[in-house]
């Protein structure tokens, strides 16, 4: 695979530092910068080459700002989750990014961990034997500082967001209207759990897959979707922009959901984080 010539990463917190590992090892030449005046001077006096991208790993209340900034400035962009924090932002940006002719390219890495294929296969066998009842989504992740600039829908929920979006579009024969939906999110526990569970009408069929399995550097969730990026930057233009569009519909989706539940609206999903 071909990779970029130059990239830059913004945010060199937590996930900064996983990111510039998995992209270091990748063979991608990465120039780190850290602290809002530092990345917003980078930004506001650099002009990128053809094959630039910016890299956003900020605080989630900064990612729209920055991923503006960056396609602003012809760069190509990979962007921690959320999206944003509304709707019609999300959406200002996947058309900047059109009009740039730019990928546009949203981390939601729980869609690209390993053990979500194996989900989606147990699900689809077993909702041709039986009829889904029930599904929850479990995510509690042990008191850090990280990730309370925004609450905890913002935080957490738009992973699950997404992996809802991604479950519906796999299994479409499933009555959807029909199963209850619920989430159950925190980031106060006394230990990390990420979990999808699944209830059907015969008991026989219930399962559960955990999403925290330690995996190698080289497939976990982070190699796969940095894999994806490059993918689709290497598409032609016009096949790159469909790409996008897929792979920002769920972040999207995600974010809409998110912004219904900050603000107490009508949801696509019946049940909702508390």
């Amino acid at each position: 695979m071909m990779f970029l010539k130059k990239g830059f990463l913004l945010g060199y917190g937590h996930m900064g530092h996983v990111h510039l590992a998995h992209l270091e090892a990748r063979g991608a030449r990465v120039k780190a910068f850290d602290g809002e005046k530092e990345c917003l001077s980078f930004l506001e006096n650099t002009s990128a080459s053809p094959e630039d991208f910016v890299l956003i790993a900020t605080p989630a209340s900064s990612h729209e700002k920055y991923a503006r900034l960056a396609l602003e400035r012809n760069f190509h962009v990979f962007v921690e989750k959320p999206l944003s924090l509304s709707l019609k932002s999300a959406k200002e940006l996947l058309a900047l990014a059109e009009r740039r002719k730019k990928l546009l390219f949203v981390g939601q890495s729980e869609r690209y961990n390993p053990a979500f294929p194996a989900f989606l296969q147990k699900l689809k066998a077993r909702a041709g034997k039986s009829n889904l009842l029930q599904i929850q989504f479990i995510r509690h992740n042990a008191k850090s500082s990280r990730g309370h600039d925004v609450s905890l829908v913002w935080d957490l929920g738009v992973h699950d967001f997404d992996l809802f979006f991604a479950i519906r579009q796999a299994v479409p024969q499933i009555d959807w209207e029909q199963v209850k939906v619920d989430f159950d999110e925190s980031r106060e526990s006394s230990a990390p759990v990420r979990q999808i569970r699944v209830k059907f009408t015969d008991p026989a069929q219930d399962f559960f897959t955990s999403l925290a399995c330690p995996q190698p550097k080289e497939t976990d969730a982070i190699s796969a979707e940095h894999a994806d990026f490059f993918r689709i930057l290497e598409l032609p233009q016009e096949e790159r922009v469909l790409a996008m569009r897929n792979q920002l519909a769920g972040a999207i989706f995600a974010v809409s959901e998110a912004e219904c539940q900050s603000k107490g609206g009508n949801h696509s999903i019946p049940n909702k984080l508390k």
